[in-house]
């Protein structure tokens, strides 16, 4: 991702959702590879507080047709992975951050 908003635009052209208003953290989660709770179980959790609603209502879309999941683990959690990285995406019109130290932050 670039510094500059105007830079990042989606498929269409258009400037991306990531850029285009500002973000606040609204919901924060751990996430432990170590746990029983996978990442799609603290995602969804945290999306849904987020949005005041019970986790079987974040459905749709799936979480892995936003993200890879494995890929992000891998990335992030695997031996090798970087406390200090980060992955953010776009999902049901949230920003969410996974860092690679377990922080899980939701924002809107």
């Amino acid at each position: 991702m670039s510094d500059s908003p105007e830079e990042e635009v989606d498929q269409s052209g258009q400037p991306s959702l990531l850029y285009s208003r500002q973000w606040h953290p609204v919901e924060r989660r751990s996430f432990d590879p170590e746990d029983d709770a996978d990442l799609v179980t603290v995602v969804i959790g945290g999306v849904a507080a987020a949005e005041g609603v019970d986790p079987t209502a974040v459905a749709t879309p799936p979480l892995g047709s936003v993200i890879d999941v494995e890929a992000v683990e891998r990335a992030l959690f695997e031996r090798g992975g970087v406390e200090a990285a980060a992955m953010r995406f776009v999902y049901r019109g949230t920003l969410v951050e996974i860092r690679g130290d377990g922080r899980v932050t939701v924002f809107q």
